[in-house]
This record gives structure tokens, sequence and C-alpha cells, in this order.
């Protein structure tokens, strides 16, 4: 087996910690399973260049820093992102760029003969090509790069046909990436010798890149995959174990739920029907055999108890239900804007009230005097000014309490 493990980032402020930490993790998992690290290439970042290229998150706020947040002291005080460059065990990184990637192409990727396999793994930011999302795209380093599910595609089939493929893809809109598996069949290649996972479907985000997942690395597909991965040593076990036990918004999926979910459409249209009810006729007859369906009808029930719904057993019942929880995201999402709203307001008016009722603290703020004032200076001012702010909002239990609902 030959590994490659792809983390483009785009760039330095948007390369998180996150994505270098599930390279790391993987590579020495694939090194402890018995993999020669000469067979694992790294495509992360800018490669090898000592450049920092890694964003660590601005998630070290102090603790009362929910005083400020919201305000115009939020920007000047909240500590600045700081980067680290790229190392994964001293072993040599190649730059995430197209260039390198048609390089391994040409020199490692030829050298694959019938019955090896390529392990392709992306743990990064992807993008939705608006136009199609059957083409949607990962995100590489460097202005305008990037590498879409075509583009990719032609670089597979540049491996000897007997090569199998398969890929672990926890990106954004990655689901578009279960295309490959037929954009690369041909005359001259086995019938799936390409198959992958991803964490969600070609028109969803990935929730490791949801905004309330700032400052946060141990969240997502990619994380519960590798740590699934990692206790029981299979892919197909850690994707199963993720779909149950991984309560977040991600929609993991496999490449034959796309190709079946395909043959179904095909064969709804045949028939002149709607999917769903196609879709429900079969099930009823799988029913009727439930010993032979008890481990799938037990995944349900444990999907179901995860996100706090009833276990479904048709399509009708799920699109019923569906519609009803989109109608409470929308409820939550108008509720949620206008809480922050109050809250940012609150927040706001709590620190002009302070600085008027403490008439010391009126310079010190002022953003003519945070201007240009050196990080350690700013740090020694945000040391005394959030103790000082908590104290007195505390003492105001009126203030307080709508802080703290």
């Amino acid at each position: 087996m030959h590994a490659l493990l792809l983390n483009g980032g785009g760039s330095k402020t948007q390369n998180f910690r996150s994505h270098l930490l599930h390279v790391q993790q993987l590579f020495a998992q694939l090194e402890a399973a018995g993999v020669d690290r000469s067979r694992i290439d790294i495509f992360s970042a800018d490669g090898d260049d000592p450049e920092p290229d890694v964003a660590l998150r601005d998630d070290a706020v102090p603790d009362d820093f929910w005083l400020v947040d919201g305000t115009r002291l939020e920007g000047p005080l909240r500590p600045p992102v700081q980067y680290v460059n790229t190392e994964v065990d001293g072993v040599e990184v190649h730059p995430a760029t197209r260039a390198a990637l048609d390089a391994w192409m040409a020199v490692t990727g030829r050298r694959l003969g019938p019955g090896d396999t390529l392990f392709l793994y992306v743990t990064d930011h992807g993008t939705k090509n608006a136009d199609d999302t059957a083409n949607n795209r990962i995100v590489l380093w460097g202005k305008d790069e990037n590498l879409s599910v075509q583009e990719l595609s032609a670089l597979l089939l540049e491996l000897d046909p007997g090569v199998r493929v398969v890929t672990v893809m926890s990106q954004c809109y990655s689901g578009a990436f279960a295309g490959l598996a037929t954009a690369t069949a041909g005359s001259d290649r086995s019938a799936g010798n390409v198959c992958g996972y991803f964490s969600s479907t070609a028109d969803r985000p990935a929730y490791g890149c949801y905004p309330e997942n700032r400052g946060r690395d141990n969240v997502g597909h990619s994380f519960h995959f590798l740590e699934s991965f990692a206790s029981s040593g299979r892919l197909v076990t850690a994707e199963d174990e993720v779909l149950v036990a991984d309560a977040t918004p991600d929609v993991p999926l496999r490449s034959s739920d796309v190709y079946l979910g395909d043959l179904l459409r095909r064969s709804a249209e045949a028939q002149g029907k709607e999917l769903a009810p196609v879709v429900d006729e079969l099930l009823d007859e799988a029913w009727r055999d439930r010993a032979a369906w008890e481990p799938d009808i037990r995944r349900l029930d444990r999907i179901g108890a995860a996100f706090g719904v009833f276990s479904p057993r048709s399509l009708q019942e799920l699109d019923e239900q569906s519609a009803r929880i989109d109608g409470m995201v929308d409820q939550l999402k108008t509720h949620g804007k206008a809480w922050q709203n109050a809250r940012e307001s609150l927040a706001r008016a709590t620190l002009d009230r302070f600085v008027a009722s403490t008439p010391e603290w009126k310079d010190r703020v002022a953003d003519s005097a945070l201007t240009g004032k050196p990080r350690a200076e700013v740090d020694a001012l945000e040391d005394e000014l959030l103790p000082a702010m908590a104290a007195a909002v505390g003492a105001d239990g009126v203030t307080h309490s709508p802080f703290h609902i």
C-alpha cells in the first residue's frame, strides 16, 4: 500500500492546526500498522518551506473576554493568531500544489502496479461548484490553487488500471468526490477499483469548518473517523461508527451509497415514479424478513437515539421528519441571531457605562490610545481591564444576569 496524505490549507490564515494534527495522527497510525514511512507521502501547505504556514487559531482568549465580545474593544484586545511551521515526524513534506501532485504522479504514481493500493486521505477545505456540484474542488496551497473532481479523476487515470484507490475525505462538499468511482471507470479498468468515504454530501459543508468550532481541534468527521480507525483497523468499521456515534451535522457517506442512490433514481425515472415510493416498496419487502436485516435495523435505532429522533423505516418518514426539522432550524437561526444581537448591544452599553463611571479608563481604552500600541502593552491593559469590568458587572445583578442566560 502507498498512502498520500493531503492538506492544502489555501493560505496560512486558513490552514488550521486541526488539519495538521489529523495528518500527523494518520501518519503515526499507518506507520504503527506496518506501512513503511517511505510509502507515505505528505502534501501539506507550503511543504518544507520554513516559513510558518499553520494557524494555531485565536482561541486562547481570557475567561472574561465575553465582556468586550461584540464591542469596539474586541478587535484590539483579541489575541492575534499565532503561526507555526508544518512538521511531521521528521519526514519530507511536499507543497500541496497542483504542480507537486502532478510531479508525484509522474514518478511515484507510475511505479504503482496491479495489486497495489493507493490510500488517498484529504483533510482540508473544499469549495462548492455552484454550476455543477458533481465537480466540487479541494482547496490547495496558494492563490486560485485547487483540484476538482474531474482533475483528480484525470490524475488517477494516469495510474496503472490495476491499482486500487481508496479515499477518505473530510473537506466541505466532499461527497462530490464519490463520483470518482464512476468518473475513473473505463474499458481498461476493473469496476469498483476506486472507492471512498466522505464527511458530507456534495451540497453541504463539513462540521469541522463550522464557525462555532473556531479554536476546537477534536471535532468533525476526520477526528472521529481516525479515532475509530485506530481502534478497529478497518475503514468500513470506522465509517459505521462515525455514522452512528458522531452526533454532528455531518452526513457521512461512502461511494456505494452514492452509486445505489443513482441506481434507485434511474429506476424511479424509468417507472415514471417519485424516488420515495420506489425505495419504500423495496424497504417494505426487506422488513418482512427482519432477522436478515437485524444489524441494519439496530444501526437505524442507534442513529435515531444519537440524534434524538425515532428510528425511521421509510423515506416518507424521513421526508416528513426532515421538513419539521428544517422549520425548526429556521426558527432557531432567527432566535439565535436575535439573542446574539441583543447580547452584543448589552456588551456595548455595559462598556460605555463602565468607562463613564470610571474616568481613569476613558483615555486608556480610547481608539487613539490603542492604535499602534505594542502587543505586550495591550495584554497588560487587558489583564487590568477585564477583571475590573467583571467586578463592576458582578456587582450589578440586573446587568450580570442577561450575560449568562
